[in-house]
């Protein structure tokens, strides 16, 4: 199972995830086993991103990126693991550990914010 997992994550097969999920939510152990695998999974998407070279003075489109890999991430969480507030949780960790990676975050953030800002003005 433990190659397994780590091939579903990588290979983006919620369906098939949902199907461990199913077998196995009603043990701790095993629940843990999955956020687990499915941490440094994230993280490695997320590294792809923040430590992209043709990304690294392009704020704009590196937070649109960061959002979309939410939005995946967010929808595996709701279709393989029911929104399991464990999955959320380590979902949560996971990002800020990549987002922590890349120094110039939070001015990248500041600026898509600001950039979303004044195009909802026009």
């Amino acid at each position: 199972m433990n190659q397994g997992c780590e091939e579903m994550f990588n290979e983006w097969q919620k369906d098939e995830l949902k199907l461990v999920y199913e077998v196995f939510n009603r043990v701790e152990v095993t629940i843990k086993f999955i956020t687990d695998k499915m941490d440094p999974f994230i993280q490695k998407e997320g590294e792809k991103i923040v430590l992209s070279e043709a990304l690294k003075d392009k704020p704009l489109e590196m937070t649109q990126k960061i959002l979309q890999l939410k939005a995946q991430i967010d929808d595996l969480i709701a279709v393989s693991f029911k929104n399991n507030m464990r999955f959320q949780k380590a979902r949560d960790q996971a990002f800020q550990i990549f987002m922590n990676k890349f120094k110039s975050m939070p001015q990248f953030i500041a600026l898509y914010l600001d950039h979303q800002q004044k195009e909802g003005f026009r």
